[in-house]
């Protein structure tokens, strides 16, 4: 074997080895992304599947972070909804054919109230039938990538257009391009939770008022559809489960106060301009309220006052 062989073998090996070293990680990128986006309820989600609705969630995210908090929460109110309506009807089993239509025609809805037009969505693959099972196969593969690269393409194409990478390119890898998405769902959430008490009250109630329009939305087409108005009473109980888990939060209360130390100032004289209650060990009178035991009823028993035989210890109450 001649040096140039070994050379060009020794290529192939790197070049085996960083492909699967790039595979790793975007296999990685791609579990983290599905932690992030993944609702209750659904598992299994496919890698384009995962683009795709990682697209869904960086263009609402985009979409509440630049709005004040009021349209923000309406905002994510009918994303929220969306999400359960379309969750609901994957769960009623249909064929494969109309639970994909119906699901896009609830986004359709939903994207008309947010955006005030219908967003693009990627027509339903045909069904690949054949003969041959390797052509079947083959074909399936090349499916499955069409739909990998157009899931990374629409990403790509939101980095470019809302300026989301901190360098400026106009191509990233595909492993780029989702350290940029993972990265900027992190700080988009973050940047929203760190809103002051009363934007985030503010925007708890507009999500109630998206919530209640999404709901609305949503059984206006199940009662136009002859195949999901069979479910619209169980359909208004599930949503009600679902939305009714979020609320709007209450103002913060002041701070507990300390029981104990309460009630040993309750017994100094003064406080409050309570009379002061009796310590124990304190004589009490035959009413059950202490009273100072005057010098000629001590002189007349015969014994000593606490206070005289102890004159060095301070008692509050003399």
């Amino acid at each position: 074997m001649d040096s140039i062989t070994a050379t060009m073998i020794l290529k192939q090996d790197r070049k085996i080895v960083q492909d699967r070293e790039k595979r790793t990680n975007f296999n990685e990128k791609v579990a983290v992304l599905r932690k992030l986006i993944q609702s209750d309820g659904e598992e299994g989600l496919s890698t384009d599947t995962i683009l795709k609705k990682t697209l869904d969630v960086v263009k609402q995210l985009n979409k509440e972070s630049t709005s004040d908090a009021a349209l923000s929460g309406f905002y994510h109110g009918l994303y929220q909804t969306n999400v359960h309506v379309a969750q609901f009807i994957k769960n009623l089993k249909l064929c494969s054919k109309d639970t994909e239509d119906l699901v896009i025609g609830v986004k359709q809805l939903f994207d008309m109230a947010i955006h005030g037009s219908v967003g693009n969505h990627s027509p339903r693959q045909e069904r690949v039938e054949g003969k041959d099972l390797k052509e079947i196969k083959k074909k399936r593969e090349q499916l499955r990538r069409d739909r990998l690269s157009a899931g990374l393409n629409g990403l790509h194409e939101f980095i470019v257009q809302n300026n989301v990478a901190q360098v400026q390119k106009k191509k990233f890898e595909k492993n780029q391009i989702l350290d940029i998405i993972i990265d900027y769902i992190a700080s988009t959430k973050a940047a929203m939770i760190n809103r002051t008490i009363q934007e985030h009250m503010i925007h708890a109630q507009g999500v109630v008022t998206g919530q209640n329009k999404g709901k609305e939305l949503a059984l206006q087409f199940f009662m136009i559809n002859s195949q999901l108005v069979l479910h619209l009473v169980q359909f208004n109980a599930y949503l009600d489960e679902k939305l009714s888990k979020i609320r709007a939060p209450i103002a913060p209360s002041p701070a507990p106060l300390n029981t104990e130390f309460y009630q040993l100032m309750l017994q100094l004289p003064g406080f409050l301009n309570l009379p002061a209650a009796p310590l124990s060990g304190a004589p009490t009178s035959p009413t059950g309220s202490w009273t100072r035991s005057s010098p000629s009823s001590d002189a007349s028993s015969g014994s000593t006052s606490p206070a005289k035989e102890s004159r060095g210890i301070v008692r509050p109450w003399e």
